[in-house]
């Protein structure tokens, strides 16, 4: 059995149900070990959580770091140096991997060439999103750490990419903004969603649903600004939008006059999924957007779904076929 070591950029715990994890169902193939920084703080609940997470998922085996309240500068770098340093551990004294897999080509595919050049061991790598696009719209004001992120992804992605084994994208022309990449050894499908262990209710509220973060980058202003403008129209139906934003005032300031706008914290994939499952409508705007599994999820549950033409989202959802494209 062929043995992989695979680079997540977290940051939530691993879904321990194993119907929906996708390590669960690889183990019919393979086995190895994961590695992946997650939200934590400093206290006995976070001990207890780094136990829980460090566990075996049939083949695979957890391993995880905290590093949440470090600046972000020294963050990338206990990040990097956690994926290199616990797998050269794992590669030379537990059992050595036929295969590195990054998600990602900035942080973890830098981590991941490392190793492909201490082990000598192949690299696959996985481009989640438009790397191109990706620093540029992730927040409303553009700083100078975003442009330089920019001006550094610019280098760095054609660079770790020519040098990996196998590159696995989202859509076709997901590599499209980069004049230097080596386009061969590429393979194209869907990130892992598990659609068979989402049932669809017979049951639906009258609210129109958004799960995701950054709120900026997946277009909650747009949302909001337009059920502002049709909400009379449709005095039954409220927006209820869910995910991770550690600063909510603009789009507080953006929903104000209007108390049938929810601006909620993030839930568990479980949760989440009840929610998607319940909802009248499923909207996902995003300014740019690989896949977005929430559709995949939205289509297993029956739901009736607008999303912004843009990047992947057209390859996968078709214009009055299976959505409405915007």
């Amino acid at each position: 059995m062929h043995r992989i070591l695979y680079l997540s950029p977290g940051h939530a715990p691993p879904q321990k149900n194993r119907k929906k994890n996708r390590f669960y169902h690889l183990s019919r193939y393979l086995s190895g070990d994961l590695l992946s920084p997650i939200w934590g703080r400093k206290s006995l609940k976070s001990l207890r959580t780094i136990k829980e997470v460090n566990l075996a998922m049939g083949n695979f085996q957890y391993h995880v770091t905290f590093s949440s309240r470090l600046p972000k500068i020294i963050k990338i770098l206990w990040d990097v140096l956690f994926y290199v340093f616990k797998g050269l551990y794992l590669h030379y004294f537990k059992e050595r991997y036929d295969v590195i897999i990054t998600y990602g080509p900035f942080k973890t595919g830098f981590a991941g060439y490392l190793l492909k050049k201490l082990t000598r061991t192949k690299l696959i790598i996985e481009v989640p999103g438009n790397p191109k696009k990706t620093f540029l719209l992730d927040s409303k004001t553009l700083g100078t750490i975003d442009k330089l992120k920019s001006k550094i992804g610019d280098l760095l992605v054609p660079s770790i990419t020519n040098r990996a084994d196998h590159i696995k994208l989202l859509y076709p022309t997901q590599l499209n903004g980069y004049k230097d990449i080596e386009k061969n050894q590429i393979s194209i499908f869907h990130n892992f969603v598990p659609i068979s262990a989402i049932k669809p209710s017979e049951e639906s509220d009258k609210y129109v649903l958004f799960l995701g973060y950054p709120w900026y980058l997946k277009g909650v202003d747009i949302l909001i600004k337009a059920f502002k403008l049709i909400s009379d129209e449709f005095p039954e139906y409220r927006l209820k939008i869910v995910g991770y934003c550690p600063d909510k005032s603009y789009f507080q300031k953006l929903a104000e006059g209007n108390n049938k706008i929810e601006l909620c914290d993030p839930v568990f994939h479980d949760e989440a999924i009840k929610l998607m499952s319940r909802c009248g409508l499923f909207v996902l705007p995003s300014r740019t957007e690989g896949m977005g599994r929430v559709l995949l999820e939205a289509m297993a549950s029956k739901k009736p779904i607008i999303a912004s033409n843009v990047d992947g989202i057209p390859y996968y959802i078709k214009h009055g076929f299976n959505g409405l494209l915007f």
